[in-house]
């Protein structure tokens, strides 16, 4: 990321990082990656520092999911999702299972307090 809000490409496939957040043990990436899929979306991976050149899909849906951010504890990440039409805030465990919908009423950045 440049620091920017504008989305940066890594490849020449049409690939952009949309949101990045760095575990809080410094482990884990998780990475905002859209327009290298065949819908268009953006999707979750997850980076382990010791092989970042292979990423893992954490989410890849037909919907939206964009702005990862871990807990404090590095074992959720949040992230925005348009799963149910709308923006709102979701939750899934690191090792994966299911989401767990946070925000009721619309939410766009996930933020742990």
């Amino acid at each position: 990321m440049d620091g920017s809000d504008s989305p940066v490409r890594v490849g020449t496939r049409g690939v952009f990082v949309r949101g990045v957040s760095v575990s809080p043990r410094g482990d884990y990436l998780a990475l905002a990656i859209g327009g290298g899929d065949s819908n268009g979306g953006d999707d979750v991976w997850l980076a382990h520092v010791d092989s970042l050149n292979a990423p893992r899909a954490f989410l890849s849906e037909t919907y939206r999911e964009f702005n990862p951010r871990f807990s404090p504890d590095g074992r959720w990440p949040a992230y925005t999702s348009t799963r149910d039409g709308r923006e709102e805030i979701y939750v899934r465990a690191l090792t994966g299972g299911a989401e767990l919908e946070i925000s009721v009423d619309g939410g766009r950045e996930p933020v742990w307090s």
